[in-house]
């Protein structure tokens, strides 16, 4: 018959102990340990129809990390750092969209202005500023006058 285990265990400079589950085997994995820090150990047993007994003495184990995984006080992450590095990365991210989309971006925010269509009148004169040969087209319609600028200060 092989009884039940009861395990319990503590930081040395806990005051209250952790339980594991009462199992049936010799030897008993406990994950929650962490390295670098020294624990306090202590078993009883059961039979099956009987009460536990008296715990047994208390087993010192020490977890030091020699070197294979950095202890959790010697790991400290720099969260400037991160941050820093974070922010970095974000902005490399942005401008890439930004440069692929140029041209999508550049729509989107400024829209394209409609050439004005004027019947009759050859874009390329307005395009080249023949404001002359424009308004002598433009005189041939009686609704038409030509704007004297001679009065205006602005101009």
């Amino acid at each position: 018959i092989i009884p039940f285990y009861q395990l319990q265990y503590k930081d040395i400079n806990a005051t209250e102990w952790h339980e594991l589950d009462p199992k049936r085997a010799t030897e008993v994995p406990v994950y929650s340990l962490k390295t670098c820090q020294d624990y306090e150990i202590r078993v009883r047993a059961k039979g099956t129809p009987e009460v536990y007994g008296e715990f047994s003495g208390v087993l010192y184990v020490s977890f030091d990390s020699k070197g294979l995984v950095p202890c959790e006080e010697e790991f400290q992450i720099s969260w400037p750092l991160v941050m820093v590095f974070g922010t970095l990365g974000l902005m490399v991210m942005l401008s890439l969209v930004f440069f692929s989309k140029q041209q999508k971006l550049k729509i989107l925010i400024f829209p394209p202005v409609p050439v004005p269509k004027i019947k009759g009148i050859d874009p390329d004169l307005l395009k080249k500023g023949k404001l002359d040969e424009v308004n002598s087209i433009l005189a041939s319609h009686a609704s038409y006058m030509p704007q004297l600028y001679g009065d205006d200060s602005w101009v």
